[in-house]
């Protein structure tokens, strides 16, 4: 038997909402592409998967949702007061005008912040604004930013003094 033969119809409809979104939000920019992609979800759920709408948005990350709206709220307000560019201006002071040293103090500053506590995901939400900032500050490849400052996280996601959630077995 193929691989696809043992995929279900409704991760079809599923994979199928996703590349409708997709198309949408290429089209249309003004689009609120997360309603949109909530909306689809309720119609997948509830015709192929028989769920109602209120189990399908109990399946909803609120919890992330919220760390991530949060997050956006405070450097949106970060980066309108000029404290993105008074931290970048910082982290370039403390390494003495020396940008070889600036991959190294992001990514101490990325993994002091996800061991202390608000986890990996928070801790690049955090750190990847600034770090941005950093780069096109000094010339730096924000891609090589964007990889230094998620591998990081993820590294110190696993470090043993970071906080774990407690298992439901424990």
């Amino acid at each position: 038997m193929s691989f696809f033969a043992e995929i279900s119809f409704a991760a079809w409809m599923s994979l199928a909402a996703l590349a409708l979104v997709v198309i949408i939000s290429c089209l249309n920019e003004d689009l609120n592409v997360g309603f949109l992609s909530i909306a689809l979800a309720i119609v997948v759920g509830g015709i192929w998967v028989n769920l109602n709408a209120a189990r399908v948005m109990n399946a909803f990350p609120l919890g992330l949702f919220m760390i991530l709206a949060g997050v956006t709220f405070l450097f949106g307000l970060a980066s309108t007061n000029g404290t993105m560019e008074k931290v970048a201006a910082h982290a370039l002071r403390a390494c003495g005008g020396q940008p070889a040293w600036l991959p190294l103090i992001t990514y101490l500053l990325v993994t002091f912040l996800t061991t202390i506590g608000p986890g990996n995901i928070a801790a690049t939400a955090l750190v990847a604004p600034v770090a941005m900032a950093i780069a096109a500050r000094v010339g730096l490849s924000a891609f090589l930013m964007t990889l230094l400052v998620v591998g990081a996280a993820n590294g110190a996601a696993f470090s043993p003094f970071t906080p774990r959630a407690s298992s439901p077995t424990a």
